[in-house]
């Protein structure tokens, strides 16, 4: 989806209203403000990114009702993108995934360095953001 502004709060209100997972790809800090705008309404988030090592912390399941935010997901190792697929799969459709990823995300998946599996999976509604 492009980034005019209209279509980006036209597509938060989807997200926010079906509890549609959301990937967010573009600069961190505006990332972030859109992350902080899905969350509001919601009781209960967890935010989680990578480790300095590229591994990832994910909360025990089941976790009803819950928004878990996934921050730099392109920072994940091999074995953190294998643990956040495992973590999802093994999800009740009631969590809501909301991840941020910088713009060479795509590129990652065509060229092997990200699993494929994992971008579909976390896919289902995506905002890319352009800076001026």
């Amino acid at each position: 989806m492009a980034a005019d502004w209209a279509s980006v709060e036209d597509a938060l209100d989807i997200v926010r209203n079906t509890k549609a997972d959301l990937l967010i790809i573009g600069p961190e800090g505006l990332a972030m403000d859109i992350v902080r705008w899905v969350i509001a309404d919601v009781p209960t988030s967890i935010v989680v990114g990578p480790s300095d090592a590229g591994g990832l912390w994910l909360p025990r399941l089941p976790l009803p009702g819950i928004t878990l935010v996934v921050r730099d997901i392109d920072e994940l190792s091999a074995a953190g993108q294998a643990s956040l697929l495992e973590w999802l799969e093994s999800a009740c459709d009631d969590e809501q995934i909301v991840c941020t990823a910088s713009g060479l995300l795509l590129s990652m998946v065509n060229d092997g360095e990200f699993d494929r599996r994992l971008y579909y999976r976390l896919n289902n509604f995506c905002i890319k953001l352009e800076t001026s």
